[in-house]
């Protein structure tokens, strides 16, 4: 059976231009930026034929294979809440009760920088339980500058008196902390916990300085199993105002992780002076599955029920046999949420679309129905009102532009409007694109001598492509 090799990404995200490489083994060639084609040409590593695989077009010869593809995204995982575990067991009332994941402590050592000496960022950190390298720094929130930050920044409501800052005269600085875990190797090895890694970055004024945060899960031998990142919020993530920005992401700790480096990282785009990344409330946590617990998805800030019919409440979805319940079991108490994170592709713009749904059987208790909808560092109110009496659902659809290769999103409970109950159903995410995507067209060019390749096709504006070897 033939294996995939890894991708390789390289810059190239403009059309009918040329790539080089020696030799040509895989790439991701990027966006189109017009219906044009992409045209690029390498030297071929001699090696075996090919065939064709799951539709995508093969050259085959007496060279390495190459197949041609448009990326794929990654689509919500079980977005009609149809899919089973072994441990789903709805009993007799037709719906079961699931709560949120259980959190360890945060596993960071000072990572909300309180406690710490201060200054007016011009001194490097004594971080405890960190290894800096560079010039960071740790400066409090009110500062003496009308620019600076101070109550009304963006930022966290518990931001504290500090946070951490990039530092004077540094283009990168970082600080690297490593954890052990307090999980169960048989629990981890077994998929059963998952990472947290969450925190506030953003920078200053309208100026491109980043601060992100990132993990690598760490055997107890040889190379790290994986990694993720969050952070890097841009200057129009944060409306060009000096303040700070919430990110967040998880990640099931691959089989054999034993512990996980975290790096914080400050990084300056412009020219010299001071690096202007700043975060605070850095927090890594350690989330354990419960069982019974929904695939694909977190339950968050408090419990939600999974309901199937029939139920005693006699409620159900158009879409399926199985929705959610956000208002949970105890409605007199928060309501929760779900929340996913999702693969994307930086600059591609997606359609979110979900279903709310209620039942408001008198006129005196007819109220709109509310929830908060997440998508990555960004929150949209949703709420809609039945017409009439009765169960009723409604369809909504958000579209975004994604600002990473992984985005976060959720959907937290406000209000089901005196029904009996606060649907959440129906839930996809696609390209928002309604061009019809064309088949590949490729044409080449084999020198047999010099093994050269010669390769165009057409492409559809806004669509990523990649080019990859056959192993």
């Amino acid at each position: 059976m033939l294996g995939l090799a890894a991708w390789l990404s390289l810059p190239f995200a403009h059309h009918a231009q040329t790539l080089s490489v020696e030799p040509l083994r895989f790439a991701t060639l990027g966006e189109s930026s017009s219906a044009d084609g992409f045209g690029l040409s390498g030297t071929l590593a001699p090696s075996y034929g090919g065939e064709l695989l799951q539709g995508t077009f093969a050259i085959t010869g007496d060279f390495r294979t190459l197949v041609l593809s448009r990326t794929a995204w990654t689509p919500l995982a079980n977005g009609g809440f149809e899919q089973t575990t072994g441990d789903f067991d709805p009993g007799i009332q037709g719906f079961m009760t699931l709560s949120p994941w259980e959190a360890s402590p945060n596993l960071l050592p000072h990572g909300d920088a309180e406690g710490l000496a201060a200054s007016d960022g011009s001194v490097s950190a004594d971080l405890p339980g960190w290894v800096v390298d560079g010039n960071l720094a740790i400066v409090p929130w009110d500062g003496s500058s009308s620019d600076w930050l101070g109550s009304a920044a963006p930022g966290p409501a518990d931001r504290g008196l500090n946070l951490f800052y990039g530092g004077a005269e540094n283009p990168s600085t970082k600080a690297t902390t490593r954890v052990a875990l307090p999980a169960s190797p048989s629990r981890i090895d077994a998929g059963a916990v998952t990472a947290e890694l969450a925190g506030w970055f953003g920078g200053f004024l309208g100026q491109g300085d980043t601060a992100s945060l990132s993990a690598s899960f760490l055997p107890t031998a040889g190379d790290p199993l994986g990694s993720f990142q969050i952070g890097s919020i841009t200057p129009t993530q944060r409306t060009n105002r000096t303040g700070i920005v919430f990110d967040s992401a998880t990640r099931i700790l691959p089989s054999g992780t034993r512990e996980i480096e975290v790096t914080l990282e400050m990084r300056r785009e412009a020219g010299g002076g001071w690096n202007d990344g700043m975060a605070d409330n850095l927090r890594l946590v350690l989330l354990e599955d419960r069982p019974g617990a929904l695939p694909g998805w977190k339950v968050i800030q408090s419990d939600v029920r999974w309901f199937t019919r029939p139920n005693t409440l006699g409620i159900s979805s158009p879409y399926g046999d199985r929705f959610l319940d956000l208002a949970g079991q105890n409605p007199a108490s928060e309501y929760g949420g779900v929340a996913q994170t999702v693969a994307t592709i930086p600059d591609q713009r997606y359609q979110l679309t979900f279903a709310l749904g209620t039942r408001q059987a008198a006129d005196s208790r007819r109220e709109p129905v509310e929830v908060e909808v997440v998508v990555g560092a960004v929150t949209h109110t949703v709420s809609f009102q039945p017409e009439g009496t009765g169960e009723a659902w409604e369809t909504f659809t958000l579209e975004f532009t994604a600002t990473s290769p992984a985005t976060r999103l959720a959907w937290v409970g406000r209000s089901k409007g005196g029904s009996d109950y606060l649907g959440l159903d129906h839930i996809s995410l696609t390209p928002a694109t309604s061009a019809e995507v064309p088949a590949l067209g490729v044409a080449t060019r084999i020198d047999a001598e010099s093994a050269v390749l010669d390769l165009s096709f057409q492409s559809i504006a806004g669509q990523a492509y990649r080019l990859q070897t056959i192993e």
